[in-house]
């Protein structure tokens, strides 16, 4: 992951404290006086276009204060804590859902493969790539939609046994 930079806006930010997960702050200069015009110098009988500030991508509020960069997209703060917070491992407690889910799935999707082979005689390749989906989805599911490498891991070994453990059916039947 990309490291996070802090400055102020000056087109283009200057790098300084490193936030983490590829988020990067960058403070508005305030507005001064001098950018102001001065009340003699409006005039109304043609119409200039007035640049905005830039905006979150997110939710579309306008920034005013600082903002974060998130893969090159402008992000209020707010949004910015939710982005974060979306990237962080799940807690520990849901690998066991998330294992007790798949695990579901995998004597489902065993029982499915035994049965189409049972009937038709044929082991379809279909049936295992539909089993290591809902496999995953179950697994993704428990984990409160927050994925990571252990969940991967244990999604990948439940298909496997899913699939390997539909041969013993079969070969109970044909015993």
């Amino acid at each position: 992951m990309v490291g996070a930079k802090q400055g102020r806006l000056r087109f283009p930010p200057r790098s300084g404290l490193v936030l983490g997960l590829g988020i990067i702050r960058v403070m508005l200069e305030p507005a001064n006086s001098e950018s102001i015009p001065a009340a003699e110098t409006l005039q109304f009988r043609k119409a200039e276009h007035v640049i905005e500030g830039p905006k979150c991508v997110i939710c579309t509020r306008p920034i005013v204060d600082s903002f974060y960069h998130a893969q090159g997209k402008v992000v209020c703060p707010a949004c910015a804590k939710a982005v974060e917070a979306g990237q962080s491992a799940p807690p520990a407690h849901t690998f066991a859902k998330s294992f007790l889910y798949g695990l579901g799935a995998a004597i489902t999707g065993t029982a499915l493969f035994s049965i189409v082979w049972l009937v038709t005689n044929y082991q379809l390749a279909l049936i295992a790539i539909l089993i290591g989906f809902m496999v995953g989805k179950a697994v993704r599911y428990g984990s409160q939609g927050l994925g990571g490498r252990p969940q991967q891991v244990m999604a990948v070994l439940l298909t496997y046994f899913s699939i390997s453990a539909s041969y013993i059916p079969v070969w109970l039947y044909q015993y």
